[in-house]
């Protein structure tokens, strides 16, 4: 409410935040109290906008620091995880089914299999030609076999490049989606070589025995 009635004086009013403008003497004060009513609605609307700016930050600021937090734990299990797989004696693999993708294989296989983590997570089909002949049709078969809804194991022998021949036992678990169905497997292989040589020198002693 100003005496003055310099348009100046209005644009500089409502730049300045008024939500009208009245200029004195006021004749009708229907027009006062509908210029207040309109002015503290618009204080209710700022206090509305500041009160849900605030909450607003508030909960954007709680959720960042969850996902935060949970992000720490993830590395956390990932670490614990790596640690784990990392320094067990066998090898340890996880494939994506559809499409069909390796997503982790252990350290162990460039030990075990003398072929390096890179050719097998290029394809794990890479191995094929490393299998046995006579045990190739058997462990394709195995292989093809990730698709069910339960955990099967194999043995076969498996050709290093060096040449030199290994047992192997391998198990598969299927990793059911929330759907039931399996969307991805995962595998333990262990090398049985020495197993199965100790088993074979039995045998041996046993007949030598009966002979």
């Amino acid at each position: 409410v100003s005496g003055a009635g310099d348009m100046h004086d209005v644009i500089k009013a409502l730049r300045a935040g008024a939500s009208d403008f009245l200029t004195k003497p006021i004749l009708d004060f229907a027009l006062l109290d509908l210029a207040l009513d309109k002015a503290w609605e618009r204080l209710d609307l700022l206090q509305e906008r500041r009160a849900y700016a605030h909450e607003l930050e508030r909960r954007v600021l709680e959720r960042t620091a969850e996902l935060a937090e949970t992000n720490s734990r993830l590395r956390e299990s990932e670490a614990l995880f790596r640690q784990l797989v990392e320094n067990i004696n066998e090898i340890f693999w996880l494939q994506q089914l559809d499409p069909p993708r390796m997503l982790y294989v252990s350290a162990a296989c460039e030990d075990i299999l003398g072929v390096s983590t890179d050719v097998i997570m290029d394809d794990i089909r890479n191995l094929a030609d490393h299998i046995h002949p006579d045990d190739r049709d058997r462990a394709q078969r195995f292989y093809q076999l990730k698709t069910l809804e339960y955990s099967v194991d194999e043995y076969f022998k498996f050709v290093r490049p060096d040449g030199k021949i290994r047992w192997l036992r391998s198990k598969i678990f299927p990793i059911p989606n929330t759907e039931g169905g399996a969307a991805r497997v995962a595998g333990i292989t262990e090398d049985i070589t020495e197993r199965i040589a100790a088993a074979e020198r039995d045998k041996d002693n046993q007949r030598k025995l009966i002979q």
